[in-house]
């Protein structure tokens, strides 16, 4: 009940809409059986084409045409009210789902380097994509289902004893003994079911990654036909799952018309055969009970298979509501201290330690300055914690211990304070879907991107192959293409950096993805770039690649040690 709450807190606006269209539709079917009942009987003994209605003590006389083409009218009316009410609330949920994609797209926009590496990009989308659809489909629509069917069915219930207590008792006790059994099995036979289709789809979907993945290992141990037999099991259980699921949904109505149609003749020999109700009498009960029942009963039948989609659906509410608690109380980012200072004096290490948990130590008490202009290099093992200590440097990470000062004249920063004026290359580049010379200036707005000075960068840092003889801004990069090698990411990534004109530079080993002479060509190019004072701190794996820094440390062993390049 919590998680549902939060969420009310987080879509108060569109709750609030949904549930006032859902008590409108609710109420306008009411209405129309209101109109109903009281013209049934009267059309019925209606004398010579003329029925007198009696409102306020004064009666009106209208012609049976009038009225039978009148009634229409209004039902059209009020069946139009109705879609447009559906339509907002539609409108509403998706709202929703908007409003919930971008929360969570904000929060790992914002959160630490440290809290992205434990999720991968895929687990990352997934919960995009996958789940949010979850969420939409099988949580919010179908609540929005369970909310105005439970109006609907309450209303003209309640409407029913209004009218006739005896009828409703007669007509619902019965449709009780048969129904709530019924909903009960198939509420568990559909969430079984509902289960059985998950674990099936993830069992393909497994198979999918695996026969996309691990193409190099199918290829050389030619196991074609082992991970085809494997997928097309997988496939077919799938495929048997969802025929049994589909086919218990669709089963539903059959057995509700069943019991709808023996109750409506019990129910009639009862009108005619034990109390002897006249003929005209007899057809408005049957018309009542009619509407009533195919109006509220599959609604019944809908708030049963709904519940099980939000019990389905609710598993998604925890990250969303994380998401969404954290966007409202980080709604901007930390004031940037750097504005208006100038002249970038030293980095000072002071005290640093970092580790993953309390057992593991990635390195403690480290203590160095790094003045202004200096070039320096970090070289270490896998899993030394190179690309750790430039995250910490860069404030992507928070260390576990110490601090990290950028000294500019009187002031002080952070690393986080300092932002604007650090350079970042990350060892894995993305792109988005937009021109070279926009991924390079990317979040500039294009009517103020330098196109000289990318034009420069290009030239420099060897993207001639990706222009093709044509200009940064006319070449269109895809995300997702595999047309661009990590050579080229990496050298998008540095003209990225570069044209921002950074104090700092923090490069995460891009020169793992060039070959040693574009390297050197890269690295001479960069510095001959930058302005004299600006820091420059790479990490690689290679301690030929820091060739031209001043200084080299290798990170190892909980510290980082000088290298004498002599």
């Amino acid at each position: 009940m919590n998680d549902f709450l939060n969420i009310y807190r987080l879509f108060k606006l569109q709750v609030n809409t949904i549930a006032f269209f859902s008590i409108l539709i609710a109420f306008l079917e009411v209405l129309g059986l209101a109109a109903l009942v009281p013209v049934l009987p009267l059309i019925i003994n209606s004398t010579d084409g003329v029925v007198e209605f009696e409102i306020l003590d004064t009666t009106y006389r209208f012609k049976i045409l009038t009225v039978l083409i009148v009634l229409p009218l209004l039902y059209f009316a009020k069946n139009t009210i109705v879609i447009m009410a559906r339509y907002i609330n539609n409108k509403m949920v998706f709202s929703i789902k908007s409003d919930a994609e971008c929360m969570t797209i904000n929060y790992y926009l914002r959160c630490s380097a440290a809290d992205m590496t434990m999720e991968s990009p895929n687990e990352v989308t997934n919960k995009l994509v996958a789940e949010i659809q979850i969420f939409t489909f099988n949580l919010l629509q179908a609540s929005v289902v369970i909310l105005t069917e439970l109006f609907v069915s309450s209303l003209l219930l309640l409407a029913l004893i209004y009218y006739d207590f005896e009828m409703f008792l007669i007509l619902i006790i019965p449709l009780l003994v048969f129904m709530v059994p019924i909903l009960i099995i198939s509420s568990k036979m559909q969430a079984s079911a509902g289960q059985d289709n998950r674990l099936a789809n993830e069992g393909m979907l497994g198979e999918i990654e695996v026969a996309l993945g691990a193409f190099r290992e199918i290829r050389i141990y030619s196991l074609y036909g082992y991970i085809f037999g494997r997928f097309r099991d997988k496939s077919l259980q799938v495929a048997s799952s969802f025929t049994r699921s589909q086919s218990m949904s669709m089963a539903g109505f059959p057995i509700v018309e069943s019991i709808l149609v023996g109750v409506l003749f019990g129910f009639l020999y009862y009108l005619i055969g034990i109390i002897k109700l006249p003929n005209d009498e007899v057809i408005v009960a049957i018309s009542i009970y009619a509407f009533v029942a195919l109006r509220s009963l599959p609604g019944i039948s809908r708030i049963a298979t709904s519940i099980n989609q939000v019990k389905f659906g609710h598993r998604t509410i925890k990250h969303i509501i994380d998401a969404g608690i954290f966007t409202r109380d980080n709604v901007h980012d930390k004031a940037n201290h750097y504005q208006g200072i100038k002249n970038l004096d030293r980095l000072q290490i002071s005290g640093l330690g970092f580790s993953y948990s309390q057992s593991v130590d990635v390195f403690k008490d480290v203590n160095v300055v790094i003045p202004a202009g200096s070039r320096v290099g970090l070289i270490g093992e896998s899993g030394s914690g190179k690309s750790t200590l430039v995250n910490i440097l860069a404030g992507l990470q928070a260390p576990s211990e110490g601090k990290v000062i950028y000294h500019a004249g009187n002031s002080e920063c952070s690393p986080r304070e300092f932002l604007l004026k650090i350079g970042y290359v990350p060892q894995d580049v993305y792109v988005i879907n937009a021109s070279l010379a926009e991924n390079i200036a990317i979040g500039v707005p294009l009517s103020s991107i330098d196109f000289d000075y990318i034009s420069l960068l290009c030239s420099r840092l060897l993207l001639d192959k990706i222009l093709d003889g044509k200009s940064p801004s006319d070449v269109l990069l895809n995300a997702r293409s595999t047309d661009i090698s990590g050579g080229q990411r990496a050298r998008i990534g540095l003209a990225r950096a570069l044209y921002r004109k950074p104090e700092v530079l923090i490069l995460d080993e891009i020169t793992s993805s060039l070959d040693s002479d574009t390297s050197k060509i890269v690295l001479k190019n960069m510095f001959d770039l930058l302005p004299d004072a600006t820091i420059t701190i790479m990490n690689a794996h290679k301690l030929e690649d820091l060739e031209t820094f001043d200084k080299v440390y290798r990170v190892n062993e909980l510290d980082i040690v000088s290298v004498d390049m002599l």
